[in-house]
């Protein structure tokens, strides 16, 4: 990252800032004040303004399977690792917590009427012509994509579960934001031939359709993680920051894959 794109993303992160003690809503603020969503606004609207062909279309599918590849068992895992840590504390609370977090499961594994979210990326890729083997090679998504998706599955599993949830509440503000911002961009008239209502699309409707919720649900499980531990938050805010500063990387990279 240059200087000027540091110096920049420090002062958005200070925008809104308040005293503590913190909450789930200040730090799902951090993340979208994080200079990494200008990164993917500035991506989107370049994918808004242009029909791309099937090379450049093949890095951006690839890269976005890359990233994603590990988040829908990820969420499950850090749903039940979260119970767990909460056991000793409320054993009648710490499941209706969790569900907080494992909700968004229910879309992901495809349990509320689509197919799993991994198919429809595929199935959103394949028409545009592009194979499973093509999108699924390391060697067409962009480095920090590969870098993101490996670190994703160790952050969802194995990282402290505070930290674990700081990533899951930036994926969920990058979620949003990938949503409205690839649902503009791929609908904008005459490219591609896409709509709405078309099967292929599904893959982005869906997340216009249930992203919103699932941030409501990431700041709900924060609020109440933190009245139990609230000296978690530094570690939920290394999470956050983390993710946020490998997804700048990414787009920045793919700004550069797709358009440069």
């Amino acid at each position: 990252m240059s200087i000027t794109a540091l110096a920049s993303c420090r002062a958005a992160a200070r925008v809104g800032r308040r005293t503590p003690p913190y909450d789930g809503a200040d730090v799902y603020r951090r993340a979208k004040e994080h200079c990494g969503v200008q990164s993917f606004r500035r991506f989107a609207e370049q994918l808004s303004a242009q029909e791309l062909g099937r090379d450049r279309l093949l890095v951006f599918f690839a890269s976005m399977t890359a990233f994603v590849r590990y988040i829908t068992p990820g969420i499950p895992a850090l749903a039940v690792r979260l119970s767990d840590e909460l056991y000793p504390l409320v054993p009648y609370r710490c499941h209706g917590i969790a569900a907080h977090i494992l909700d968004a499961s229910m879309d992901e594994y495809g349990l509320t009427g689509t197919k799993p979210h991994a198919e429809l990326l595929r199935d959103f890729a394949l028409y545009f012509e592009l194979t499973e083997e093509e999108i699924m090679a390391p060697e067409n998504a962009v480095p920090a994509a590969n870098e993101l998706g490996d670190r994703l599955r160790e952050w969802y599993r194995n990282a402290p579960v505070a930290f674990g949830l700081g990533v899951h509440t930036a994926s969920e503000v990058t979620g949003y934001e990938e949503a409205y911002g690839f649902h503009h961009a791929f609908l904008t008239p005459p490219k591609y031939g896409l709509t709405e209502d078309l099967e292929a699309f599904t893959y982005v409707k869906t997340h216009v359709e249930n992203e919103g919720d699932h941030s409501t649900d990431v700041v709900h499980c924060l609020d109440e993680y933190l009245t139990l531990q609230p000296e978690k938050m530094e570690e939920i805010i290394a999470g956050n920051d983390t993710y946020m500063v490998l997804y700048d990387r990414m787009f920045r990279e793919m700004s550069e894959g797709v358009f440069g």
